[in-house]
């Protein structure tokens, strides 16, 4: 089974890097157990061998954007760039962690996609395993909430 595909395959079919997959493979030979039971794991033991090490930053670890500032610029007669918002955003916060420019405008793309500000800011961890799992696609669908992966979200029935 692990010689059918190669990485590139692998990851184009489940919208993932190529390095995440080789990542993957490693750490499930790492773990001295073949691919087939790998696969035959629930979506939460499969997490916890893909995912062991240590987690990423909490959302709470980042200084808040001022989503409702930000809406009002984009929408004043003269809006400034997004560059210009996340400067003054990293200026405004200078002893926190700031979110990446990708991170700002993805946040900036959410809140456009939501119809405007909601008040609410979710941190996206970017971790890879949790595109695998049709739980985790079904908890997204069914919380509405928009997927800022890049790929688009497969089909998933209730």
């Amino acid at each position: 089974m692990e010689d059918s595909y190669s990485q590139r395959e692998i990851a184009l079919a489940v919208g993932i890097s190529h390095q995440s997959v080789g990542r993957y493979l490693r750490r499930i030979n790492d773990a001295s157990i073949s691919l087939a039971d790998a696969l035959a794991l629930d979506d939460d033991a499969l997490e916890e061998l893909l995912e062991r090490g240590t987690p990423g930053p909490s959302p709470e670890s980042f200084a808040p954007i001022d989503l409702a500032s930000v809406d009002r610029e984009l929408n004043s007669k003269h809006p400034p760039t997004r560059a210009v918002l996340w400067d003054e955003y990293k200026r405004d916060h200078p002893d926190e962690q700031c979110y990446s420019y990708s991170q700002f405008n993805a946040e900036i793309l959410a809140m456009n996609a939501r119809g405007g500000v909601t008040g609410d800011l979710t941190h996206h961890s970017d971790r890879g395993v949790q595109y695998l799992s049709i739980a985790y696609w079904k908890a997204l669908r069914d919380a509405g909430s928009l997927h800022l992966s890049g790929r688009t979200m497969p089909s998933v029935r209730a």
